[in-house]
């Protein structure tokens, strides 16, 4: 009887099983995964572990968002608008998605939607490093006179960088500083942050630093190329990191 019982069991697991399988990779294992593409900048391995994610959960936002970096790692910079947009609809508080989206506008010129995504995460989130810092840069560098505002520039650079006295926010308040007319205050903090990076930076790298201070003690405020429109872009993105569970419910087969 016992046998029987044990045949039985085994009868109906093994059905159960072929009904419903158990998928290979859980949602978490994709996102996680993707993120480790990400940092090792396996951008197209990173492009389809979000995918997977996706599919089993249509509805995370995180992982949208996560894929826009991938696609903009890739150089497709249409699909990666589409990602953050689509990341920004489920999530309309997501940070990171506005702020990478912001960076796509500003590598196309389109300043005006670069300006409004980074407000959006500042009325969010007013100590953002990343949003602050992207629009303090556009207000102090802008080719387009009508977004350039030095007073505004300066009180945006200055507030991110007395909460992360990073060596790109420096870069940004200098600039920020040349273009309220304070160069004597620019060079200075450009010489500072020169000093702080060149023991670790190249002597290529070095040189953008070092054309700005030259421009910042001929009393001239910098102005973004437009050629060099990669500044955002450069930036590390704001990955969405795995979380003990990923936000959202995975999506209920049909």
């Amino acid at each position: 009887m016992k046998n029987k019982a044990s045949i039985l069991w085994w009868w109906l697991f093994s059905a159960a099983l072929a009904l419903f399988p158990v998928p290979a990779h859980s949602l978490q294992g994709w996102f996680e995964d993707g993120v480790v593409f990400l940092q090792q900048q396996e951008y197209q391995q990173a492009v389809e572990a979000f995918t997977q994610a996706i599919r089993i959960n249509p509805k995370m936002a995180e992982a949208y968002s996560n894929r826009g970096i991938a696609w903009k790692g890739l150089g497709d910079i249409e699909k990666a608008i589409t990602d953050f947009t689509r990341a920004i609809t489920l999530a309309p508080r997501l940070a990171e998605a506005y702020c990478n989206r912001a960076g796509m506008w500003y590598m196309l010129g389109k300043w005006d939607k670069a300006v409004a995504d980074c407000e959006k995460v500042l009325s969010m989130m007013p100590d953002h490093p990343y949003a602050g810092n992207q629009l303090a840069w556009i207000r102090a560098t802008c080719p387009d006179s009508r977004f350039r505002d030095g007073a505004k520039a300066l009180k945006l650079a200055g507030h991110v960088a007395d909460l992360y006295p990073e060596p790109q926010y420096m870069d940004t308040l200098a600039a920020a500083q040349a273009e309220a007319g304070n160069y004597s205050e620019a060079a200075g903090t450009q010489e500072k942050l020169i000093t702080r990076i060149q023991e670790h930076f190249p002597e290529d790298r070095l040189a953008p630093y070092r054309e700005r201070l030259e421009l910042y003690r001929a009393h001239t405020p910098y102005r973004t190329p437009e050629t060099e429109l990669q500044k955002a872009a450069a930036q590390e993105p704001p990955v969405v990191k795995p979380a003990k569970k990923p936000a959202g419910k995975p999506a209920k087969k049909k």
